[in-house]
């Protein structure tokens, strides 16, 4: 049912490496046998009940997703929503919200106290944009400060640290603000901040 032949040449496309193809196009078998198997449609109640079953799922006997994985899954599952819409696929915008833990979890990126400190300390607009990134897609602050221009050209962002992989999304209001950032000041490197500056 779903259209994934196209989103596996869309993913190549993008030159994303094999084994976050592979997790992309598990996840999207595991959605469409899911709506296949109960004749549902893709909409929006079918997208919270695929949550509630990845929940009760046992990929082994007594063996649950963990609730990391469950969000992993949500993600992949919006990004391929998005790109259904960008390629006219489906009207209108569907997605599915991750487990409320997880902004918890990606807060961990940043301490409470740093992440004050930073909106305390945001004078200039590059510092503004930085705490917003942080702020809305739970990157590290190493992460962040790698950044580079023709990322904010991806629809997705594959970070890769210690042979794991994490899928990012900038939110296009945020896109919008670090493109015009980048193209007023002709910048090649989206942030001159360093590390060192943002923790003394």
């Amino acid at each position: 049912m779903l259209e994934l032949k196209e989103y596996e040449y869309f993913l190549k496309d993008n030159e994303l490496g094999k084994n976050t193809i592979k997790n992309y196009l598990t996840t999207l078998r595991q959605l469409d046998d899911y709506i296949v198997s109960n004749d549902f449609s893709l909409d929006k109640e079918t997208l919270i009940e695929f949550k509630q079953y990845l929940k009760d799922f046992q990929y082994k006997s007594g063996k649950n997703y963990k609730l990391k994985t469950i969000n992993q899954k949500l993600i992949i599952v919006n990004v391929y929503l998005k790109w259904l819409e960008t390629e006219g696929y489906v009207s209108g915008r569907l997605s599915v919200k991750l487990l409320k833990s997880q902004t918890k979890e990606h807060r961990e990126s940043i301490t409470e106290a740093d992440y004050k400190r930073l909106i305390k300390n945001s004078t200039t607009e590059e510092m503004r944009l930085f705490i917003l990134v942080i702020g809305n897609t739970g990157m590290r602050i190493s992460e962040v400060c790698s950044f580079k221009v023709e990322d904010l050209n991806k629809k997705i962002i594959v970070i890769e640290n210690k042979g794991k992989q994490r899928i990012i999304t900038i939110p296009q209001f945020l896109k919008k603000q670090l493109k015009a950032y980048v193209k007023k000041r002709a910048l090649k490197k989206l942030f001159s901040i360093r590390i060192n500056e943002l923790i003394e």
